[in-house]
């Protein structure tokens, strides 16, 4: 077996270690995952720049303001320091530009929500990521001690197709 590899129950065969490690693997895959139906992986970089737009933003909330007399939607901010409007919602039709306006002003909401959630996650997931790599380093450090200690006292190892 190459050393830093793995020995691998489903196929019995000596596995090489991923390039990087395993945990560079773990993160690549990570990265993948991330990908909006897989086509662009969102990285570091990528989450800091939508938390920036949300800083750089007039901070929330922000409410929906119409009437529903008229076909017109506005964005406005709902602090008491400042009501001026955001946006205005007003070349398609009445219930486009509601829904669409009900859905700006919820945005400024969710997305540092939804932010916190992705970064909450992603700690989770590199430290479930750093665990498994502690197991399977540590068993890898025991095989090769039973390998040797096999070795040693002249058994022959317990993997079929293998010759000492």
């Amino acid at each position: 077996m190459e050393p830093g590899g793995v020995w691998c129950y489903a196929t019995r065969a000596a596995l090489p270690a991923p390039e990087g490690g395993f945990g560079q693997a773990a993160r690549g895959v990570l990265r993948v995952m991330a990908g909006s139906n897989g086509d662009k992986p969102v990285g570091p970089a990528d989450l800091e720049a939508i938390a920036a737009r949300c800083e750089a933003a007039t901070a929330g909330p922000w409410d929906v303001l119409d009437d529903p007399l008229v076909d017109t939607a506005w964005v406005n901010a709902a602090t008491p320091e400042d009501d001026k409007p955001i946006a205005l919602f007003d070349y398609r039709s009445g219930p486009d530009n509601k829904v669409n306006a009900a859905f700006v002003a919820a945005a400024r909401s969710d997305v540092p929500l939804l932010l916190d959630l992705v970064n909450s996650l992603s700690r989770r997931i590199e430290e479930l990521v750093e665990a498994n790599n502690r197991e399977v380093a540590a068993r890898i450090e025991a095989n090769r001690r039973l390998q040797e200690a096999l070795a040693r006292f002249g058994a022959a190892p317990d993997r079929p197709g293998e010759t000492e």
